[in-house]
């Protein structure tokens, strides 16, 4: 009988550790933590090594990402686009102004995050970025004020169908109480994007402005215009 008790008391043990073994294989099978956000080169660690590497990403140099998740690793706020806004959140994570990434903050529950920006605004902010960081300089941080005085400049451009608009753009900071010390502005009347950011940067006088170091954060607005294409207009201010 005794004998009996052992040998059931040794299966059920037995059974036991099967079970937990079995459920911990399947746990690390399913396990999402291995993601490293902001990881590119995959070595575990998210450090200036990835900046260069996402650098080299976004000016097209490379067109893949070392990391076996890809550009799921770089996706660092969550809207499923990868832009030089996701670039600025990492620089920020590894100077340590952040300590976690936006998209390890979403809930479930709730849409992904959206920048504001129609696709033609957000193309215009990423060309710049770009161009910015071809300089080796900071990109600009886009600002939800500024781009909202960006659109009413624009829209006055378009009613009027001109390449400037009659407000002045100092006096809209000021009157949205956006603090500054250094402001300037670039419009453009053009159907094509691209063109516009091409010529502002040919011209003496704005090539200097978009590529100012001082100059850190950004607004960007385009509407149709029905003389010159589209409307557009960016903002620069140091705060």
């Amino acid at each position: 009988m005794k004998r009996n008790c052992k040998f059931f008391s040794s299966l059920l043990l037995l059974i036991c550790f099967l079970l937990i073994f079995q459920t911990t294989i399947v746990y690390s099978d399913n396990d999402d933590t291995s993601i490293i956000y902001g990881d590119l080169n995959g070595d575990g660690v998210v450090n200036s090594t990835d900046i260069n590497l996402f650098r080299r990403y976004i000016l097209e140099i490379i067109t893949d990402i070392p990391n076996s998740n890809g550009t799921t690793v770089i996706d660092l706020d969550g809207n499923g686009q990868i832009n030089s806004i996701d670039y600025i959140i990492l620089c920020k994570y590894v100077l340590e102004i952040i300590n976690t990434f936006p998209v390890e903050n979403l809930s479930p529950d709730l849409p992904t995050p959206n920048n504001g920006l129609t696709e033609d605004e957000q193309l215009l902010f990423d060309l710049v970025n770009e161009k910015r960081i071809e300089a080796n300089l900071e990109p600009f941080i886009l600002d939800e004020g500024l781009t909202h005085i960006a659109r009413i400049l624009a829209q006055e451009m378009s009613d009027n169908y001109s390449v400037a608009p009659e407000s002045s753009f100092d006096v809209l900071i000021r009157e949205n109480k956006i603090p500054y010390t250094v402001a300037g502005m670039r419009t453009a009347g053009n159907h094509y994007i691209e063109r516009a950011v091409n010529r502002w940067l040919e011209s003496e006088k704005n090539y200097p402005i978009i590529l100012n170091p001082t100059l850190s954060y950004t607004g960007v607005a385009i509407l149709p215009n029905g003389k010159y294409g589209n409307s557009i207009v960016q903002i620069y201010i140091r705060k």
